[in-house]
């Protein structure tokens, strides 16, 4: 018998904008998700239903079926519905990220110089393209310059 350690066991994750919908509305998938982690549960979406100790349709994201619950007694049977874990980000996690991967890249002591110039909507761009990240560049465009000020542009250790 194949058996899983569920302490190692893990979801694919989708991560969800803390912007994302209205955060504030009481069913909202972001509302969900913190409402969930409160309980030490996760938040999962599939496109088949899903079992868990709270169940809802939603938003489509990877389907439309959503699901809160304990990773350890549910995790298999999510694995094999296709579910994605959802995680919250917010827009100056995802910069950081952006910021990590422009290293990686070889971007170095070019890279805040470059980066210097980027719109939100140049952002948005690049965290999708290198990250598949949700980045909400309306919401950004406000304090965009001091999000940049404020950015830690070391290279990841």
């Amino acid at each position: 018998m194949n058996k899983i350690d569920k302490t190692e066991f893990k979801l694919p994750i989708r991560w969800v904008n803390e912007l994302d919908g209205n955060p504030r509305l009481p069913g909202s998938t972001v509302s969900q998700i913190r409402f969930a982690q409160e309980d030490g549960a996760v938040v999962v979406n599939a496109p088949r239903p899903l079992p868990g100790n709270k169940t809802w349709k939603g938003r489509f994201r990877c389907g439309v079926f959503y699901a809160a619950g304990e990773l350890d007694r549910f995790g298999q049977e999510w694995a094999a519905l296709d579910a994605k874990e959802l995680r919250l980000i917010s827009n100056a996690q995802i910069l950081r990220l952006v910021i990590e991967e422009g290293h990686r890249r070889g971007y170095g002591d070019q890279l805040q110089e470059l980066m210097m110039k980027f719109t939100p909507d140049k952002m948005a761009e690049q965290a999708v393209c290198w990250l598949n990240m949700p980045f909400f560049a309306e919401e950004a465009t406000a304090n965009w310059e001091q999000m940049l000020a404020d950015a830690n542009w070391s290279a990841p250790e």
